[in-house]
């Protein structure tokens, strides 16, 4: 990534159709990530996704020909394997569905999409560009309906017949296949349907079997009069339920529209604030009586302990540079650290180039990027505390140092 986009790439993930992934951090909230590189723009639909069983994106921007994807991962990520139980094929195809209803296609959709950590399914790869600007993507219904059959599902007969009748339906549509998958899963169990809506989950529209989502609400128009939003603009305007990072390449017009007002607590219900309120009031008054008994304490005369060396609990910031500039964030290892450190001999201490906190005393770090290996390099803390630290990556074919 560069350097006005705060998400570091750690390491490939898949490169397919012209699209390189990574795996990757937010070192801010070290949260892992996954970006996506590609030629063109993403979809500014993406941005209106908002579904559990879609990878939830956190910002795109475009480097001129390049396209940049960012969306929320889960190292406990794992391609799914063996068929998908009732609950997982409604999952699917709820993920279809809701990217359908905001404008999102995919055009690459396989079985390897196909995600899960614990009982929970997701499918990846929403709105990336994967056959180009001039690309003709396969539809999507047939692709996902191909994908189950290949990963085996575990419904009724009446889901196969179904399938077979969609594909044979140009005109077949991902809300309509969610919607008809519900009511074959539910008739297929009639002694316990509400059962059998348990086991969906949320895979269950809201609004019932046979009734399409509802697609997000537009924004409102800027101020210009141009119409385009801040989520057109490349900033990621989530809901008001939707907790993720903002990340932005354009910030919105400072005479843009305002923020929506919060709703209005409900009635005989006091709001947040006067909640509050009534604690803060509630921790000064106990305080006061607890201060007003020391002081009625008489002095016993004993000296005050002294206070432990302050520089123990400071620690130094200092800034790590690599070079050649160019590559991607390297790993960068602790060789020796000071005894009074959580930070042990060969530890990771995250990537860089960054800035990082120590400890007073003595460290020695190296750098690691795909095999190559730096030269130690050494700092002591305070001394050198204005000074920054250069990791030297040799280059490709240089044997390490030793």
């Amino acid at each position: 990534m560069t350097a006005r986009t705060r998400y570091q790439a750690q390491e490939p993930y898949a490169d397919r159709a012209g699209v390189k992934t990574f795996r990757g951090v937010d070192p801010v909230t070290g949260l892992p990530v996954l970006i996506y590189r590609f030629t063109g723009s993403a979809g500014r639909e993406l941005l209106r996704l908002d579904s559990e069983f879609i990878p939830r994106p956190l910002g795109w921007r475009d480097d001129g020909d390049e396209g940049v994807l960012v969306v929320a991962w889960s190292s406990a990520y794992v391609p799914l394997e063996g068929p998908l139980d009732n609950a997982q094929l409604l999952e699917a195809a709820r993920a279809l569905a809701a990217a359908a209803a905001g404008g999102v296609t995919h055009g690459d959709l396989r079985p390897e999409r196909f995600l899960q950590a614990g009982d929970s399914l997701v499918i990846e790869g929403f709105g990336v560009p994967w056959h180009g600007p001039d690309g003709s993507p396969e539809a999507d219904v047939p692709a996902w309906i191909r994908s189950v059959r290949e990963l085996g599902h575990a419904g009724s007969p009446g889901v196969e017949e179904l399938f077979s009748t969609l594909l044979e339906d140009e005109t077949a549509d991902a809300v309509r296949l969610h919607a008809r998958l519900t009511d074959v899963l539910l008739r297929s169990a009639p002694a316990a349907p509400a059962a059998a809506e348990d086991n969906a989950g949320t895979a269950v529209p809201e609004d019932g079997p046979g009734q399409s989502p509802e697609p997000a609400a537009p924004g409102p128009e800027s101020a210009d009069g141009s119409g385009a939003t801040g989520r057109e603009q490349g900033h990621f305007v989530p809901r008001s339920t939707f907790a993720s990072e903002n990340f932005s390449a354009a910030r919105p017009a400072p005479d843009g529209p305002e923020p929506a007002a919060a709703p209005e607590p409900a009635a005989g219900r006091p709001p947040e604030r006067r909640y509050r309120r009534i604690v803060m009031i509630a921790v000064l008054a106990v305080l006061g009586i607890v201060l007003a008994v020391l002081l009625r304490i008489p002095d016993s005369g004993a000296a005050a302990p002294k206070p432990a060396a302050a520089s123990r609990d400071i620690t130094y910031v200092i800034e790590v540079l690599v070079e050649p500039g160019d590559l991607p964030p390297v790993n960068l290892y602790v060789v020796e650290s000071p005894a009074q450190s959580n930070l042990l001999p060969g530890s990771v201490r995250g990537t860089a180039p960054r800035r990082i906190a120590l400890d007073p005393g003595d460290w020695v770090f190296e750098g690691r990027f795909q095999g190559r290996v730096s030269e130690p390099v050494s700092i002591r803390i305070p001394e050198d505390r204005l000074s920054s630290v250069t990791i030297r990556i040799p280059p490709a074919g240089e044997p390490a140092a030793d």
